[in-house]
């Protein structure tokens, strides 16, 4: 199988950085401030290494403290004689995420110049992840149909070796792009852009989120800790009997981050990173991802502390109107990234993943016990 990128002595200086999470990014060394356009940081330690790498990568002794090291890359000859025919450039540079460790593994690349970011580039020979490659592609066509500009273009998805697949977007992201952390007027403008032009009726039986909750029944006994089977069993019960009323269904972006947006030059909201994306799902529940993912990995926070913001936000903050009943919304987002969960990692659940699924199933459960005194 091609490799399109390979370790060599003779290859391409890059500088290797490596997290506590075992993800590692790839920057080339002569192009560091805006190869790290690709590395969104969550914590104290690395915001610092984004801010100052550029100045640091001439003292090795000090970024191997930071889990950084100068490495030597190939870039395959052909794969690089295609991105420069697709984009009709010269000097191009490739900054590397080698993905999320796990059984979905996948490369990303920025693609850039050293005036401007062409686009981003998956690959993969995993069939499971080629097909979300399709379908991804397929799912911002789509919404390019329905009027949604605020997303990427497909510029390319072909397979070039023994089952490889690439697959690459175009982007609207400039160098030095700011990215939002907390919930603002932009990212309800967005969604709600989104689920107006996207809306659809149909019976609950026929919606990819009636799919997940049936996967979820057949999933939770796979939980890695002890947990209420009993309650569990009955909220899923409560979600199908009151799933039964609802008509409208709507588009979810499925992983809407603060690492999957930015705002433009136009001080307007852009997505991207769509592999997780339903057409048939319950409105706005990308607004709760973002909220939780921020707590949880950002901020470290426990169940106990995510609750209480989210009391203060969706209960009785500026959100509490987005929803007719605030608590059965965000349980119905809380299974939903629960079953992703279990079925991604199953078999493989790292401490953290474990850690995390805690406080998933808490704050199920919270949500549970308010939704019966209402």
């Amino acid at each position: 199988m091609k490799t399109i990128f390979k370790r060599c002595d003779m290859g391409i200086k890059y500088l290797e950085i490596r997290n506590s999470g075992g993800k590692v990014w790839l920057v080339p060394f002569s192009s560091v401030r805006k190869g790290l356009e690709l590395y969104q940081p969550s914590s104290k330690k690395g915001n610092i290494l984004k801010k100052y790498l550029s100045v640091f990568k001439f003292l090795p002794f000090i970024i191997e403290k930071f889990g950084v090291h100068i490495v030597h890359i190939h870039i395959d000859e052909d794969f690089a004689q295609s991105i420069d025919d697709l984009f009709d450039k010269e000097d191009i540079y490739y900054s590397i995420f080698l993905g999320t460790p796990g059984r979905d593994n996948k490369p990303t690349i920025q693609l850039y110049t050293a005036k401007e970011i062409l686009g981003y580039c998956k690959y993969s020979a995993n069939p499971r992840i080629c097909d979300a490659f399709r379908r991804e592609a397929e799912c911002l066509k789509n919404l390019h149909r329905k009027g949604i500009r605020a997303v990427p273009e497909v510029l390319l998805l072909e397979e070039i070796d023994d089952g490889q697949t690439v697959f690459i977007q175009s982007t609207g992201k400039r160098f030095g792009a700011s990215t939002q952390h907390v919930i603002t007027q932009r990212q309800i403008l967005f969604l709600l852009d989104v689920s107006e032009k996207t809306r659809q009726k149909c019976e609950f039986s026929e919606t990819d989120y009636y799919k997940f909750l049936c996967d979820f029944k057949k999933n939770h006994h796979k939980f890695p800790f002890a947990y209420d089977k009993e309650s569990v069993e009955k909220l899923i019960q409560i979600i199908e009997c009151e799933m039964q009323k609802v008509k409208d269904y709507f588009f979810y972006h499925g992983d809407f981050t603060p690492w999957n947006t930015y705002l433009t030059e136009n001080d307007t909201l852009e997505a991207f990173d769509f592999e997780y994306a339903k057409y048939t799902y319950p409105k706005l529940l990308d607004i709760f991802h973002f909220f939780t993912q921020v707590k949880m990995y950002e901020n470290g926070e426990n169940a106990e502390k995510i609750w209480k913001d989210f009391m203060e936000l969706f209960v009785r903050g500026k959100l509490s109107t987005l929803f007719e009943n605030v608590y059965f919304s965000y349980m119905l987002y809380l299974v939903d990234i629960t079953n992703l969960y279990i079925e991604r990692d199953y078999g493989a659940f790292s401490e953290e993943t474990t850690e995390l699924l805690k406080i998933r199933y808490e704050l199920m459960l919270r949500c549970y016990s308010a939704y019966l005194e209402v």
